[in-house]
């Protein structure tokens, strides 16, 4: 699973850059209002939905809107909407060069920074392998990059179990699935056709390789779907950070439940 998704990685991040165009947030009759006072556990206390929201994102932002979006406006989107989520640009890099990034802005998605990333991912490791006293400004920076993904991935994937995803099969696979395109799509509808998907992507990148330039718009179309749900579902099942579940419903005391946790907890 993790040798597939490095490699739809860096071909998602070709696709990207030739295809991504600006989305505005979706219409929707949601209360951020009403979300923004749901009680979540963080850090050993139980604290309001914006005080979380504010303070993660100021974490990978640098700042507490984004844009367009407000701190509440912007987890909303993350948790219910993963797939619109992946080509937000929130991610401050003080020093894009780093990874390998245009310096021309400032801001980039996590579906431009994660190829980069996985590139780096031996150096990283090394890194942490040393005594941080000794690191240099570029590495902390690269630390702290790294940090603020991890904690994005569980935030994008704290409902991805179970979600309907703002995601488009394409018509190929949907065809091959006996998938209704009328219905919602989830990630557990697609994890009964996940190996057959990996097949699909194994047979492109075997006949033209990993050069996007080379793929036909089907093929393209395929890939993307491919990391788009290889992303949503890494590590979900590990994620333990959106505690909003308390143990018991009567009682706030004792550790919350993240939602993929309640759902291996058979309690779901």
């Amino acid at each position: 699973m993790m040798r597939l998704l490095s490699l739809l990685l860096i071909i998602y991040a070709a696709l990207f850059a030739v295809q991504a165009k600006a989305e505005t947030p979706a219409q929707t009759s949601f209360s951020y209002e009403d979300f923004k006072h749901l009680p979540v556990q963080h850090g050993g206390r139980i604290k309001p939905v914006d005080s979380f929201a504010r303070s993660f994102l100021k974490t990978i932002a640098g700042k507490e809107s984004v844009d367009g979006l407000d701190a509440n406006q912007w987890l909303a989107e993350t948790l219910f909407d993963p797939a619109r989520a992946l080509n937000r640009p929130v991610f401050r890099l003080l020093t894009p060069s780093l990874l390998g990034l245009s310096k021309d802005k400032r801001y980039f998605s996590y579906a431009e920074i994660a190829p980069a990333l996985q590139t780096r991912a031996d150096a990283i490791n090394k890194l942490h392998a040393t005594d941080e006293k000794n690191w240099t400004e570029d590495q902390h920076e690269l630390a702290r990059i790294q940090e603020a993904s991890i904690l994005y991935e569980q935030l994008l994937r704290s409902f991805s179990l179970v979600l309907p995803l703002n995601i488009s099969v394409p018509e190929d696979l949907a065809r091959a699935w006996n998938i209704d395109t009328e219905k919602p799509f989830t990630l557990r509808a697609y994890i009964g056709s996940r190996q057959n998907l990996e097949e699909r992507v194994k047979q492109i990148v075997r006949r033209k390789g990993d050069d996007v330039a080379k793929y036909n718009d089907k093929e393209k179309q395929v890939a993307a779907f491919a990391f788009e749900m290889a992303t949503l579902e890494l590590s979900g099942a590990n994620n333990m950070l959106f505690r909003v579940m308390p143990a018991q419903w009567d009682s706030a005391q004792g550790e919350w439940f993240s939602p993929w946790a309640m759902m291996q907890s058979g309690q779901g």
